[in-house]
């Protein structure tokens, strides 16, 4: 059969080594012949099937804001990671401009997180930077002047001091809602 040794071991596509038919474990992984932990296994899966560049790029972008700082993470975006070059995507021409000053300190914050092997250079370019997609809803926005006096004028007439309570909380909360800040 392809794939076998003379051994009676075989060796997965895109797995980490031959593999023990009967022990089912890496040869040579754990300590004297033991099970291996699967996070030890994990990092050269990844490499061996092509993975590693985009876990890369994952941790680069989850940190980049901290990396770059607030600013420059809003009007920038790592892109891609490949052959040790680091493409970071920028807003506009003046951004691309202004870190270009900034090369080698981008360079090296990036390979300080994933290895001085994984970033070599940094390549800036114009393009359209994803935006964040926020889950959370805004702050409400207080009611306008004179709102309060209008809603107590409106449940005066409500003799249950619980239901009176209740609705001049829901009449507050929605004109909270229906106003836009600043507005």
């Amino acid at each position: 059969m392809a794939g076998n040794d003379k051994r009676g071991t075989r060796k997965p596509q895109g797995g980490p080594g031959p593999v023990s038919r009967r022990r089912g474990r890496a040869e040579g992984r754990g300590r004297g012949g033991g099970p291996v932990r699967v996070a030890d296994l994990l990092p050269d899966l990844a490499e061996r099937g092509g993975w590693g560049q985009v876990m890369d790029l994952c941790r680069l972008r989850a940190a980049w804001g901290d990396l770059v700082g607030p600013a420059v993470a809003a009007h920038s975006h790592p892109e891609k990671i490949g052959r040790g070059r680091l493409t970071v995507t920028v807003d506009n021409s003046a951004w691309l401009m202004q870190l270009s000053f900034y090369r080698d300190e981008m360079r090296g914050k990036a390979a300080g997180l994933l290895g001085a092997d994984k970033v070599s250079d940094v390549f800036l370019k114009v393009g359209r930077i994803p935006r964040p997609q926020t889950r959370s809803r805004s702050a409400p926005v207080p009611p306008p002047p004179g709102a309060a006096k209008d809603v107590e004028a409106c449940v005066a007439g409500v003799d249950d001091p619980e239901v009176r309570a209740a609705l001049r909380s829901l009449l507050l909360a929605d004109l909270s809602r229906s106003r836009t800040p600043g507005g």
